[in-house]
C-alpha cells in the first residue's frame, strides 16, 4: 500500500514487500469475436488468472514434425474460437510460415503487413488465406489489437505527475513485451505452438494494462492511487506481482512530494495533486497562520491513508515549516 510504501522511504529501504496474493480475479475476454476496446462493448467481467499463471510452466517453444499444416486442416464445424467462418472461405491459402511470420507483426501492433491491414473498425483484417487460417489469425490478432489501443491511450496529455509516471511504467512494459515477441521473429522455423504460447503469456499483461489505463484517465494524486491500489490486487500471483511494479512506479511521484513536505516544510504541487495544499493568501504576519496557511484536500487523500495518518504527516510539515521560517527570521 501506499503507507508501506512510504514507510520504506522514510527507513531508507531501497525495496518493499512483495504484494500479497491475491483471490479476486484479471480481466478477460469472452472468447468471441474481438473488437477495439475502446470501441463499445459490455462491461468488462473478471476471471481467475490461473491460465495465465500456468503458461510459465509450459515449455518456451514447442517443436514437433507431426504439426498439421494451417491451410489443410479443413474445419468441421464451428467452435468458440473459430471467428469469422462466413468470410472468404474460398480465399487462396497462405504459406504457413509466411502466416505466422504476419501474425508475429501483428502482435506488435503494426499498421500493415503483406497480407493483414488495419481495418477502422478496429481489427486486422486477412486479405489472404483459407477458412482455417483466418479463424488462426482472427485468434491471435488480440495482442496486436490491445497493443494499438494502448499506445493510443499512452499519446495523450498527461496534467499529472502521477500519470506521467504511470505511462512510463506502461510503457516499460510494453517494451517488454516488443522485445518478447521480436524474439520470436528472429526465430528459425517458428511453429504455431510458439504464437499460442506467446499469446497467452502476453494477452492478459497487455488486457490487464490497457484496464489500468481506461480506469484512470482522468484521475489524478490520492484518487489516481486509490484506484491503481484496488487493481493491484486482481488476478493471481503473477499478474499481483506484474501490476504491483506498475503500481510502484506510478505512485512515486507522490512518495516524493511526501517526503520533501516531511522533511523540509515545503510543497512542490504544479498539478494540485498532493492531499496537502498551501494558501498563498495567508501570510506570515496573519494571526490565523497556523491554521489556515495549510490545509487537506479531501478528494486527494489515497484511502490507503487515514485521516490520522494524514493529520500526522499534516502536522510534521506544520513544524518543519515553522522552525524554518523562524531559523531564517
Amino acid at each position: 500500500s501506499f503507507c508501506t510504501l512510504l514507510a520504506c522511504c522514510m527507513s531508507g529501504r531501497s525495496s518493499v514487500p512483495a504484494a500479497p496474493r491475491a483471490t479476486r480475479p484479471i480481466v478477460s475476454n469472452d472468447g468471441a469475436a474481438y473488437q477495439d476496446p475502446s470501441a463499445p462493448q459490455p462491461r468488462v467481467t473478471l476471471y481467475p488468472s490461473a491460465g495465465a499463471d500456468a503458461t510459465h510452466s509450459r515449455p518456451s517453444t514447442v517443436r514437433s514434425s507431426a504439426t498439421p499444416s494451417l491451410s489443410n486442416r479443413s474445419p468441421t464445424r464451428r467452435t468458440r474460437d473459430d471467428g469469422p467462418t462466413n468470410a472468404g472461405s474460398d480465399h487462396q491459402a497462405i504459406p504457413d510460415d509466411r502466416l505466422l511470420r504476419e501474425i508475429v507483426y501483428v502482435m506488435l501492433g503494426s499498421e500493415d503487413g503483406q497480407y493483414a491491414r488495419w481495418s477502422p473498425e478496429g481489427c486486422y483484417v486477412l486479405r489472404a488465406g483459407s477458412l482455417r487460417q483466418r479463424n488462426v489469425f482472427h485468434r491471435l490478432q488480440q495482442c496486436g489489437v490491445l497493443r494499438r489501443s494502448i499506445s493510443r491511450l499512452l499519446s495523450g496529455e498527461s496534467p499529472s505527475f502521477l500519470q506521467q509516471s504511470l505511462k512510463k511504467a506502461v510503457e516499460r512494459q510494453l517494451e517488454q513485451h516488443d522485445l518478447f515477441v521480436a524474439s520470436l521473429r528472429d526465430q528459425s522455423g517458428i511453429q504455431l505452438g510458439d504464437l499460442e504460447i506467446a499469446h497467452a503469456k502476453s494477452e492478459p499483461k497487455l488486457h490487464a494494462l490497457y484496464v489500468i489505463l481506461k480506469e484512470s484517465e482522468a484521475a489524478k494524486g490520492g484518487e489516481l492511487v486509490t484506484r491503481l491500489q484496488s487493481l493491484h490486487h486482481h488476478g493471481g500471483r503473477c499478474m499481483s506481482l506484474f501490476l504491483g511494479d506498475v503500481y510502484r512506479e506510478a505512485v512515486r511521484p507522490l512518495l516524493h512530494m511526501t517526503m520533501h513536505w516531511i522533511t523540509k516544510g515545503e510543497i512542490t504541487d504544479p498539478y494540485r495533486e498532493f492531499f496537502i495544499f498551501e494558501n498563498d493568501r495567508v501570510k506570515e504576519t496573519d494571526s490565523a497562520y497556523w491554521q489556515n496557511r495549510f490545509g487537506f484536500r479531501a478528494e486527494m487523500l489515497p484511502a490507503t491513508l487515514s485521516h490520522s495518518q494524514a493529520r500526522d504527516i499534516l502536522l510534521i510539515g506544520k513544524n518543519i515549516d515553522f522552525i524554518r521560517r523562524s531559523i531564517r527570521a
